[in-house]
């Protein structure tokens, strides 16, 4: 594996509560994220020095948060959401690089034969350490998703989604105050075992575009998923 190349995984445990009143429908959501990177093994030895040093997967950083959501229909067709978040992420590698993300986010949904989704999100990041303010940023973006049955109990989805990242200070190293920006697709497959299952299998591709080059990347994800629906 080439040194700008790596290899991560992410698993993600998610608890909500869904209750419908005369108004609209209100949900409740918490989540853990722990995240699992490849990375460098070092034994302070002078073999770190004369061979190539051996990589392990271990945990990196853990994102773990609650939100609210409230859903309500214009009619059988249309319907439209909003949504806050609040989250905090600890980095398990270099603790001072934790940092706190609040995100709001409203979308609009139309369903004929296929299911049409549109949202808008924005996210603030804000780090723990105010040494590390240079890594605080602002971030919106908006994404296209349309949803339609395959076959009996199998669902496909796709989205893309654009992304604008602005940070508030200059880099202390590469001395810019970065800007960056995000492009993603996705597709997903569904499938509806029991009444309480669901098995998914996803492909995700990302392109990340830096004014500091050090931070540019693509990305492609596979992910397999179960959820289990009380």
């Amino acid at each position: 594996m080439e040194n700008n190349q790596f290899q991560r995984q992410q698993l993600a445990l998610n608890i909500a509560l869904v209750q419908d009143w005369s108004f609209g429908q209100v949900s409740y959501s918490g989540y853990t994220r722990p995240l699992w990177l490849e990375q460098d093994v070092k034994t302070d030895t002078i073999d770190d020095l004369t061979s190539e040093p051996k990589r392990e997967v271990s945990l990196y950083r853990v994102e773990t948060g609650a939100g609210i959501g409230f859903k309500q229909k214009v009619n059988k067709q249309v319907n439209y959401r909003f949504g806050a978040n609040v989250s905090f992420v600890a980095n398990q590698i270099s603790p001072e690089l934790d940092f706190s993300r609040i995100k709001l986010a409203a979308g609009v949904q139309y369903k004929s034969k296929m299911l049409h989704t549109l949202n808008l999100h924005y996210t603030n990041d804000s780090a723990s350490d105010s040494d590390y303010g240079y890594n605080d940023k602002s971030t919106i973006g908006l994404i296209y998703q349309i949803a339609l049955p395959v076959m009996d109990k199998v669902m496909s989805s796709s989205y893309i989604m654009y992304e604008s990242h602005s940070y508030d200070l200059q880099h202390p190293i590469f001395k810019a105050v970065r800007s960056e920006s995000i492009i993603a697709a996705s597709s997903q497959l569904n499938y509806q075992y029991s009444e309480h299952q669901q098995f998914k299998l996803q492909l995700n591709i990302q392109q990340k575009d830096s004014n500091v080059e050090l931070f540019n990347f693509n990305r492609v994800e596979t992910v397999m998923g179960w959820q289990y629906v009380f």
